[in-house]
């Protein structure tokens, strides 16, 4: 069943162009939107000069989805950095140590954006179809308990992104709309099991389940799969990054990252609320939390059409970054090492002389609004990465340039929500931890048995943690998603229950998550700001 509408419109702002090519049959030539790839009937590329508009029309052409080459999944920074140039492109923000101020002008806020896209790179758009198709809801009777059908209708939908794949998602429509509603794109957090299925609120952490508490609200909901994760999620379990799914998809676009194709999935998912009748395609909005939470903030800095942003959990800085892993510098590991930011690699040694930081992506929101949340014990992305300077930073730039910013602190504390999420893998890590430190010399083998190779925790620099949390979701994923299950089939010596309530007992803090006060403050604003 094909649903929606076919629009061809452009939306264009002084300072960024995001053009959306939803056409049914075939697309029509025009100017080449600026810092957009494209291949037209199965050509890569194209001679037309970016941005200019006095460009003739190259005709009418066929756009079908083209096919994916035959690549090798393993991401190779050594020859990325070889066939690329160093971008050249800078701001006040090279040279220093610290997160220096973000900008205060549209002067600045355009260098800082030039400096961004560079790092970025293009991001795809293709005049390939959205083609939005519902298919079978694929919920099993238990998971259909845990929604409430009377107050909205699930379906499955699935439409393709410029590189012609499919992307599958949930699609929440509020029953009995009085008219069109704020539409809401929801991005999963780093869970490859669940996907798209947690945001729906019957898979993982339960306390994530954004869709459908904003379809509760009277929102339209989308909550597609990130490559590598969920239905998405093929190659990626074997090399442990989103880059092996992602790798024959780039190939499309030479001159692409990662972060520019995930920028890229996210704005056809955008298309595809903008073609929805139930929807106000003025009022956009974008959350997330985690992985969901760093694609929400990039997709708002470089997509306007993003009005109100929440991101819990997002981006640290590369500048005080502290885990060491991949045999790069702490923070250019981060992004460079598994493909999102391959250009931050030049950078390696010297990330005080990087030009950007993440910080600077909140002020590319502005003129709009954003509210993002740190936790003050969070163990991926530390509170000194931004409450302590980079919230004040924020406000200023908000206050110069619009919009609206909110930053909200979470404070310490146990909670026993994380005990599912988060025990078994820490007591897999802590099984490690003791096995090194005891001078047992199988200790390794003994890990291999279980999953959790030693070639996994090399690549992490002995960050077992890392590896325990890829075992525990891949395990789960090969159980169906039964977390008690899953627990007990990783019983080994030194990880059991006992192991699982003692981590609860001596420190599951209020670490990487999604919390009470955060949701009481958060939905309301998210709410006022889609429809004020």
């Amino acid at each position: 069943m094909r649903i929606g509408r076919a629009s061809a419109d452009d939306f264009t702002s002084a300072r960024y162009v995001s053009r959306m090519w939803v056409l049914a049959l075939a697309c029509h030539g025009d100017p080449e939107p600026r810092d957009a790839v494209r291949f037209d009937a199965g050509a890569i590329g194209d001679d037309s000069a970016p941005g200019d508009d006095s460009a003739e029309p190259v005709g009418t052409i066929e756009c079908s989805p083209p096919s994916l080459p035959s690549v090798d999944p393993a991401w190779n920074l050594a020859a990325w950095l070889a066939t690329n140039e160093m971008p050249s492109e800078t701001t006040p923000q090279a040279g220093s140590a610290e997160p220096v101020a973000l900008p205060a002008t549209l002067a600045e806020l355009d260098a800082v954006r030039a400096a961004w896209r560079a790092m970025v790179g293009p991001i795809p758009e293709t005049c390939v179809p959205l083609d939005l198709a519902e298919e079978p809801l694929d919920l099993t009777a238990d998971e259909r308990t845990l929604l409430d059908e009377s107050r909205y209708d699930v379906r499955r939908v699935s439409y393709q992104g410029a590189h012609g794949q499919r992307i599958p998602a949930y699609l929440l429509v509020p029953i009995g709309l009085a008219g069109p509603a704020p539409g809401v794109l929801v991005m999963h957090q780093s869970n490859p099991t669940c996907g798209k299925k947690e945001p729906l609120g019957v898979c993982g952490a339960g306390n994530l389940d954004f869709a459908r508490d904003l379809a509760e609200r009277g929102f339209v909901a989308i909550a597609p799969d990130s490559i590598g994760y969920g239905d998405r999620a093929v190659a990626s379990w074997k090399y442990g990054y989103e880059y092996a799914d992602a790798a024959p998809l780039l190939a499309l676009f030479p001159e692409a990252t990662l972060t520019g194709l995930r920028i890229s999935d996210a704005q056809r998912a955008l298309d595809v609320l903008t073609t929805l009748p139930e929807v106000d395609a003025e009022r956009l909005g974008m959350i997330g939390h985690s992985n969901g939470g760093i694609e929400t903030l990039f997709d708002a800095a470089f997509d306007p059409r993003i009005r109100c942003a929440v991101s819990n959990a997002g981006p640290n800085l590369v500048r005080r970054e502290t885990i060491e892993m991949v045999g790069l510098e702490p923070g250019i590991a981060r992004w460079a090492g598994f493909a999102y930011l391959p250009a931050f690699a030049f950078w390696d040694g010297a990330r005080e002389d990087l030009p950007v930081d993440m910080h600077q992506l909140y002020a590319m929101v502005s003129p709009r609004s954003l509210y993002a949340v740190q936790i003050a014990d969070d163990t991926i992305a530390p509170q000194v990465d931004r409450a302590d300077v980079v919230f004040a930073q924020a406000d200023e730039s908000f206050a110069a340039l619009g919009g609206e910013f909110v930053g909200q602190v979470v404070e310490s504390g146990l909670t026993p929500e994380c005990r599912d999420e988060w025990g078994p893998p820490l007591c897999l890590g802590a099984l490690y931890d003791r096995c090194v430190a005891s001078g047992a010399a199988d200790c390794r083998k003994d890990l291999d048995a279980i999953g959790m190779t030693a070639a996994c925790v090399d690549d992490w620099s002995g960050v077992a943690y890392n590896c325990a949390w890829d075992l525990y979701w891949r395990r789960c994923r090969e159980l169906g998603n039964d977390y008690e299950t899953c627990v007990l089939e990783l019983v080994v010596p030194g990880f059991d229950e006992a192991c699982i309530d003692a981590s609860f007992e001596s420190g599951c803090r209020r670490d990487h998550g999604w919390y009470p006060e955060v949701e009481a403050d958060a939905y309301p604003w998210f709410e006022e700001c889609l429809r004020g």
